[in-house]
């Protein structure tokens, strides 16, 4: 979906007419082993090794050594922060785990299907999480132009599994060392425990969210995450349930409309909402691909048959 809002010409390459297959990658491998150790460390008697172990055997590739190097380097770290991701369940309230939850639906008779990393509960709230390797946005400000809606959507298939529930948290949580800076005021270990807590929103009720931390005063856990004398710190990310509802429906929104159609190649919404904010009409305003596109159609309605243009040297 992100794609699609980001570029529908590109969506519409890879996604309708498919002009770049789907591969399994030896990326695509390393994530999935990942997840697959992640959601075996709930179990009883997990042995982080043992489920590498597990994984290699059962999903052979072919490996370089320049693989192998960073395969060991990822796991490494991976095996340093599953303590600290599990610390959070020897505290919180949130005893109750699922991982790599498969979740179906259907939207307008339209399958959609989607797998939720790591589910928490406690009573009949829940937290979501989503592992990470990279830093991406979560700011949900875009998530109206369907953009950054990994976790919302996240949030919409909750609640069609669970409908009665209440959501406490949508978050990522990052698995992965980060670049370590120089900072004299911060030790390599201070900024490496503040690179894996929870990164998202927060439902905004005080009671809730120490029933999910108790550390949440001053959070060991979740980014920003305090409390001052007047309250939650500005740092918190914070949604009351009225706000997660509403993610739910946009999230619902967006996904009823048209993927498998070609996008529109006159940008006729675009060119109205860009007139509304200047002042002028839609057919004043063109939009194209780019300044090379803009300047062909500008010569191509311009200038006919054997015209002659006059240009100078050197110019774009």
């Amino acid at each position: 979906m992100n794609t699609f809002f980001e570029c529908p010409f590109k969506y519409y390459c890879d996604n309708v007419l498919k002009l770049t297959p789907y591969e399994d990658t030896y990326d695509t491998w390393l994530g999935s082993i990942c997840h697959y150790i992640l959601s075996e460390m709930y179990k009883e008697g997990f042995d982080f090794n043992k489920s590498k172990e597990e994984f290699i055997n059962n999903n052979p590739i072919t490996l370089t050594e320049e693989n192998k190097v960073f395969l060991d380097k990822v796991l490494n770290e991976l095996k340093d922060a599953i303590p600290h991701i599990k610390s959070l369940n020897n505290i919180s309230k949130y005893q109750e785990v699922e991982c790599e939850k498969l979740i179906q639906t259907t939207v307008e008779d339209i399958p959609f299907v989607g797998i939720v990393d790591k589910i928490m509960h406690y009573k009949n709230n829940i937290v979501i999480i989503d592992y990470k390797t990279g830093t991406p946005d979560v700011d949900l400000r875009l998530a109206k132009y369907g953009l950054n809606l990994q976790l919302p959507t996240y949030a919409y298939l909750i609640k069609t599994l669970y409908p009665n529930s209440n959501i406490v948290g949508i978050y990522l949580e990052h698995i992965l060392k980060p670049n370590i800076n120089y900072d004299l005021n911060k030790s390599e270990q201070n900024q490496y425990e503040n690179h894996l807590k929870l990164q998202g929103y927060s439902i905004d009720n005080e009671d809730l969210i120490s029933e999910l931390d108790p550390t949440y005063l001053n959070s060991d856990y979740i980014k920003g995450m305090k409390m001052t004398s007047n309250g939650f710190a500005r740092t918190a990310k914070l949604l009351n349930k009225d706000n997660f509802e509403k993610l739910k429906d946009i999230t619902e929104e967006v996904l009823k409309l048209n993927y498998n159609r070609y996008p529109d190649s006159e940008c006729n919404d675009l060119r109205e909402r860009y007139a509304k904010v200047i002042g002028v009409k839609k057919e004043n305003i063109i939009a194209g691909n780019g300044s090379d596109e803009m300047i062909s159609l500008i010569i191509s309605s311009q200038i006919s048959k054997r015209k002659v243009v006059l240009t100078i040297n050197p110019d774009f």
